[in-house]
């Protein structure tokens, strides 16, 4: 599922997710592709794409959570066309074959799943759009790997895993699957250029001064979905003060919404 609120039209529209996959927004644009990790993804289709005299077209993306893999996942998915399918506990290989064929065409989906992987196989060449698979650390312990390097042969699309940090590592393990992919791009920590091209998005009728931007990016650790919650924070206060721009000194000690989780409170723990 993509970030709730992520605008990326700019116009006040939203991506809008269903069920497994995610709807298109139109009209994208270029907002936030200077991100380092949406430049990252976008540059890894592209050059996955270009690779026309191979069959291994597979690439991953990994880090930690919060790092802004989904955004990126979210750009690729409109600037690139890329078909978008968030794993999930209990997503299953019929789960997958399903989603695939409901976004490549309108209409029931009926047959067995072997009926389902071969439309969808065939729909997903067809329409020869690059396939995102974020969360992909449940597609593994699902064990769907199997089943998606199966599309990827039959449809000769690109493929690309988004998860954890630890991915690599588990995707290694799938000999098969560790022979096809050409590209392990680990997602990077947002930094102050980053966090200043996230201001325009999340805090757009306020001015914050590099400083408190900077301040920012590390308490959160470089993560952008913090960062995000942070700078619409900032943009309330400033509301509440009536102020335009806020720089460091004028936030002096004011808190965030959220630090660091309390230890317990005397005389108020129970053992359940």
């Amino acid at each position: 599922m993509p970030p709730p609120g992520l605008d990326l039209h700019g116009d006040g529209e939203s991506s809008v997710a269903m069920g497994d996959k995610m709807t298109h927004p139109t009209g994208i644009d270029n907002k936030i592709m200077p991100l380092r990790n949406v430049a990252a993804l976008d540059q890894m289709i592209a050059r996955l794409q270009a690779q026309r005299n191979t069959i291994d077209k597979m690439g991953v993306l990994f880090g930690p959570t919060g790092f802004g893999k989904t955004y990126a996942s979210c750009f690729a998915n409109d600037k690139r066309d890329a078909i978008y399918v968030a794993a999930h506990k209990h997503l299953r290989a019929k789960d997958l074959f399903t989603t695939l064929i409901g976004e490549l065409r309108s209409g029931p989906v009926k047959g067995t799943i072997a009926d389902r992987f071969r439309e969808a196989a065939d729909l997903l060449g067809e329409a020869d759009r690059p396939l995102i698979i974020d969360e992909a650390d449940y597609a593994v312990a699902n064990r769907l790997v199997e089943e998606i390097r199966d599309l990827h042969d039959h449809s000769l699309v690109p493929v690309i895993f988004v998860g954890m940090e630890l991915l690599p590592q588990k995707l290694k393990e799938w000999e098969l699957i560790d022979g096809r992919i050409q590209i392990w791009q680990p997602a990077e920590p947002a930094n102050l250029s980053d966090a200043q091209i996230l201001s325009r998005v999340f805090a757009p009728d306020i001015e914050i001064d590099d400083a408190l931007l900077d301040h920012i990016t590390r308490r959160n650790d470089g993560k952008v979905r913090r960062i995000c919650s942070d700078l619409e924070h900032v943009l309330a206060e400033s509301q509440v003060r009536g102020v335009t721009t806020m720089s460091l000194d004028q936030w002096g000690d004011a808190p965030f919404l959220r630090a660091e989780a309390p230890a317990p409170r005397k005389g108020m723990f129970y053992e359940l």
